[in-house]
């Protein structure tokens, strides 16, 4: 079985989480570094919020979706297996696709859609599309990243566990509230700061 852990309860939120780190963290890597001074630490930290809100809200839903699911199939061990196996393929999956979309929309400007790769034509021009950003920094990031992600976010889901207490659970609660507060602020405020911007698409992507 996919990550085995049967003397542990199964909970998306490792899973969860480290996908939503993953998801930022490569949108940070498209802004670049930014100068070591307030203004500038501040600026980039407010581009990042703008930019991957969807990121955060993506994971979190993909969590949610998995636990519910798991829940649902609690009685039956098979399918439980099953659903926790379709979400640790899928967290992968989605990483790889954070990490290859930035690459794409840093070359392209545009978001990698279907359409996009139904627009790039036959194979011939999309392999030669697709060298013209393909470094080696990129395919070991391809490579080695979701292979820490599954790292990271197995042994978090293997010896990271709180006691289900009422106080966890208040937390839980608080921290879906400022999740959803987070995602709502930064839509707002993307209308009043990105709407001009040359690299607004990024908002959109993955």
């Amino acid at each position: 079985p996919i990550l085995n852990t049967s003397d542990r309860p199964r909970t998306t939120f490792w899973f969860a989480f480290w996908l939503a780190s993953v998801m930022v963290a490569t949108k940070a890597a498209d802004l670049g570094m930014p100068a070591f001074d307030l203004a500038s630490l501040l600026e980039f930290a407010q581009d990042l919020t703008m930019i991957s809100h969807a990121d955060v809200a993506f994971a979190f839903t993909v969590g949610l979706v998995g636990q519910l699911g798991l829940q649902l199939s609690a009685k039956r061990p098979r399918l439980e297996w099953a659903v926790w196996s379709m979400l640790v393929v899928f967290t992968i999956v989605s990483v790889l696709y954070a990490i290859v979309s930035v690459q794409v929309f840093a070359y392209l400007q545009s978001p990698l859609t279907y359409r996009l790769i139904y627009l790039a034509g036959d194979i011939k021009n999309m392999r030669s599309s697709v060298g013209a950003f393909v470094s080696v920094t990129t395919v070991a990031g391809v490579i080695g990243v979701p292979l820490l992600f599954l790292a990271v976010a197995w042994l978090s889901h293997r010896f990271i566990q709180p006691r289900r207490t009422r106080a966890f659970r208040v937390g839980q609660a608080l921290a879906v509230v400022a999740m959803l507060a987070f995602v709502l602020f930064s839509r707002y405020v993307r209308g009043a700061t990105w709407g001009d911007r040359n690299d607004r698409g990024i908002v959109k992507n993955p």
